[in-house]
């Protein structure tokens, strides 16, 4: 098995933040928790949804693989409706709203 674990940052309001995995609710991610999910290698889909805002990260995983993302809200400029795609390393983020998922490179202690 391979796992996903998904970090929020303590930006943002108190509500959770929708989290699926290959469109199966795994939970909601609150400010300054983490989520972590076991997923067979292979292809995947990651979502996070709060209100309209989404973002979502397709990527391939090995067996006995772990990738750690952050995610973090922003307001104001960058929070707007528009859709953005933008590749990264070997995984693809589409970003709708203030939700920001990146590749967490720095988990906390």
């Amino acid at each position: 098995m391979a796992t996903i674990t998904i970090r929020r940052t303590k930006e943002g309001g108190l509500l959770g933040i929708l989290t699926e995995v290959d469109g199966e609710k795994i939970g909601r991610l609150r400010p300054k928790k983490e989520i972590s999910h076991e997923v067979a290698a292979g292809r995947h889909e990651l979502k996070l949804k709060r209100g309209m805002a989404r973002v979502t990260a397709e990527f391939d995983l090995t067996e006995d693989e772990e990738v750690r993302f952050v995610c973090s809200e922003a307001s104001g400029f960058g929070a707007s409706g528009a859709m953005d795609e933008v590749a990264v390393g070997r995984a693809l983020f589409t970003k709708k709203g203030g939700l920001t998922l990146e590749f967490d490179e720095a988990p906390p202690e």
